[in-house]
């Protein structure tokens, strides 16, 4: 999910070389294109959770739903594996957390080859860190935005602290 490179808010989906870009509240393809079979299985994907995308687009500042805000671009240095769920991220700015990513391993679905600990712990880190990304069977690149990822650390972070008191 990129929602602070530029409005309106959206993921990308990639296959093969090919690129497409979707718009998190309306799911409109806004850029680009995929195989018919490869761009129905990421829309089918994005109408099954369009109830946390639409969530996660709301409990954005304002700025960040419009793309204004072009402060926030958190770049990831490591990513560490942890578990079968989880990976502790450490961002160039020094911050580190963890974050579980069992809510989405557990589902059937894009991210479900993730189930299998070989897999999950080939993660890799895209492009400037902007992203964090695993090769599934088929050799689609299924990735995660660093920004989505930093702010479940922090989320994660502070409930921590909440019921440590």
């Amino acid at each position: 999910m990129f929602w602070n490179d530029h409005a309106p808010p959206h993921f990308h989906a990639r296959f093969a070389g090919e690129e497409c870009k979707i718009d998190l509240a309306t799911l409109r393809v806004l850029e680009g294109g995929l195989p018919p079979g490869k761009m129905a299985k990421v829309l089918s994907w994005a109408r099954d959770h369009h109830p946390e995308l639409a969530g996660c687009l709301e409990s954005l500042p304002a700025a960040a739903q419009t793309g204004s805000d072009r402060r926030l671009m958190y770049q990831i240095e490591t990513a560490t594996p942890l578990d079968g769920s989880r990976v502790r991220l450490r961002y160039r700015d020094g911050y580190e957390g963890e974050v579980s990513l069992r809510h989405l391993v557990d589902e059937e679905g894009v991210f479900s080859f993730l189930r299998d600990p070989a897999q999950f712990a080939r993660l890799m880190i895209g492009e400037d860190g902007r992203w964090l990304y695993w090769v599934d069977p088929e050799g689609d690149q299924i990735d995660l935005c660093a920004d989505a990822l930093r702010y479940e650390a922090e989320e994660r972070t502070v409930e921590d602290l909440a019921a440590a008191e």
